[in-house]
């Protein structure tokens, strides 16, 4: 996204890692895209509640919205079905497959039929 039709990045729950990488970086950008970003603390539910209504937010998020699961209608993950999977046996053999080198400012056309 581009940072001047970002309202507010809210940033929940990062290591200590990555605060550091924030610190060196934050510089790099300008003040008006900094206020747009903010890191939260450990009182990052009661912080939420100043940008979303608390009506909206489900319970695990700091709000009162009730919900059949924990995290509301958010997924978070499972188990990756087969059909999902990468699978080597489906890769074009490497005899068929055609090396382009494509120098800069010039373009080349490559058809794919797609079945």
């Amino acid at each position: 996204m581009y940072p001047d039709v970002i309202h507010k990045i809210l940033v929940i729950n990062i290591p200590t890692f990555f605060r550091m990488i924030w610190t060196l970086i934050s510089p790099c950008l300008s003040k008006h895209t900094q206020e747009k970003i903010e890191i939260l603390g450990a009182d990052w539910k009661q912080k939420l509640k100043e940008y979303i209504d608390e009506d909206v937010l489900y319970e695990h998020w700091g709000g009162i919205r009730k919900a059949e699961t924990p995290y509301g209608h958010i997924r978070l993950g499972g188990e990756v079905p087969e059909n999902f999977r990468y699978d080597p046996s489906n890769d074009v053999p490497a005899s068929k497959l055609q090396k382009l080198k494509i120098p800069a400012r010039t373009s080349d056309f490559v058809s794919v039929v797609v079945e």
